[in-house]
């Protein structure tokens, strides 16, 4: 299977992911700099700056996803999912408070 390119990546975020969503952002915010940063320059020095973009791009992508799932983590373990799924699964509980 073909890997995806650099650019082949945050297109496929901001045509995916919404635009409200961080990741949407983060590419944007690639593809926007690449746009802005390269040409008008040598081959190499284009070469340095898209790497330097690229490496900036994945560790800010990289956040996003620990951010996203630090917060489902903690959701995960709120009472209010812990309430939700009891009430979805229908589980019932004895006066001690084991499952039946």
């Amino acid at each position: 299977m073909p890997s995806l390119s650099k650019m082949d990546c945050a297109k496929a975020i901001l045509k995916e992911h919404g635009d409200t969503c961080n990741t949407y952002k983060t590419a944007k915010a690639y593809m926007d700099a690449l746009e802005g940063e390269l040409g008008g320059q040598s081959a190499e020095e284009d070469r340095e700056v898209s790497e330097r973009l690229y490496d900036r791009f994945l560790r800010d992508l990289l956040d996003d996803y620990a951010h996203i799932l630090q917060e489902e983590s903690e959701y995960r373990l709120s009472d209010e999912s812990v309430d939700e799924n009891i009430q979805a699964n229908e589980y019932e509980f004895d006066k001690n408070g084991n499952r039946i």
